[in-house]
């Protein structure tokens, strides 16, 4: 087994390291034997595993900027619903962004390619590009769950596709009547 570089953990992490392993010595001299007790060691162990080697606990899927499907105009930065969802029109589309993260919220480095899915294609369809991200590309208004996973941890992405800016007015004569 190789040691990882020094400068691979930020000073953060190596005190919550070092606070994971005073806790679980501390906890196993308070009370041996206690049951209870013995599931927070096991816990502060995972977790100091993590974190020293850098094993992602949760996927985190975050939307890019979006952009018109058609190529024009400006891309902008995602909308955010108060409860988390991100708001696009029904012409707009945007890539997905992954981060791996461990038990404290630090990012580690995932090399395992994820696989996405959406729960309504008739809302939202996944694209893959060419250079293997994945683009979310709004379909019929109405709200959506992106899925993604690496086989082993996973993570989602709600998605709510409102209709778009009006692309064009028609304005047609009623029936011709005589005034009063």
């Amino acid at each position: 087994m190789t040691e990882p570089a020094k400068d691979q953990f930020s000073p953060i992490q190596r005190a919550t390291a070092a606070q994971c392993v005073a806790q679980m010595f501390a906890l196993r001299a308070w009370s041996p034997g206690d049951a209870a007790l013995q599931d927070d060691i096991i816990h502060l162990f995972n977790t100091f595993l993590m974190l020293v080697a850098g094993t992602a606990y949760q996927l985190q899927i975050l939307p890019g900027q979006v952009s018109m499907q058609d190529g024009s105009g400006k891309p902008r930065n995602p909308v955010l619903t108060p409860g988390g969802a991100v708001q696009i029109h029904d012409n707009e589309q945007f890539p997905l962004i992954v981060n791996a993260v461990d038990t404290k919220g630090f990012p580690v480095s995932d090399p395992t390619a994820v696989s996405f899915s959406v729960d309504d294609s008739a809302v939202l369809s996944l694209v893959q590009q060419a250079d293997g991200s994945t683009l979310a590309v709004a379909g019929n208004p109405g709200s959506a769950v992106i899925s993604g996973t690496d086989g082993n941890i996973s993570g989602t992405l709600a998605v709510d596709v409102t209709t778009g800016t009006i692309a064009s007015l028609q304005i047609s004569a009623g029936d011709v009547t005589v005034q009063p």
